[in-house]
């Protein structure tokens, strides 16, 4: 099992939540873990901000159901007029976002 966690940090209206795995590696295949992160990270953003920024330096792969959880987190926080995007990708991260057509989430702060 991968055991993922999420970091979080705030500065002013911004929200950073940093992904970290045992592994460099995430994978959050279990439909529960993924619910319980995107609730956490929805959670957090209950105070106001106006961006929400994914940290994945930690990691230098991530699986499918990371990309999903990207995808639905975006909606989430679109659906309550909150941006949000990624940073600090990997090259093999960079490239499955180019690949899926999810680069217009990835942040250069």
């Amino acid at each position: 099992m991968n055991i993922s966690s999420l970091e979080f940090e705030r500065e002013g209206a911004v929200l950073k939540a940093i992904m970290t795995s045992q592994q460099d590696v995430l994978s959050i295949s279990d439909s529960e873990v993924r619910l319980a992160m995107l609730g956490q990270v929805l959670d957090e953003a209950k105070d106001p901000v106006d961006l929400v920024v994914l940290d994945l330096e930690h990691l230098s792969r991530i699986n499918s159901a990371v990309l999903g959880f990207f995808v639905q987190l975006h909606k989430e926080l679109d659906s309550r007029n909150i941006r949000f995007g990624v940073i600090h990708l990997s090259p093999s991260i960079a490239k499955v976002m180019e690949l899926t057509r999810l680069t217009h989430i990835i942040l250069d702060l």
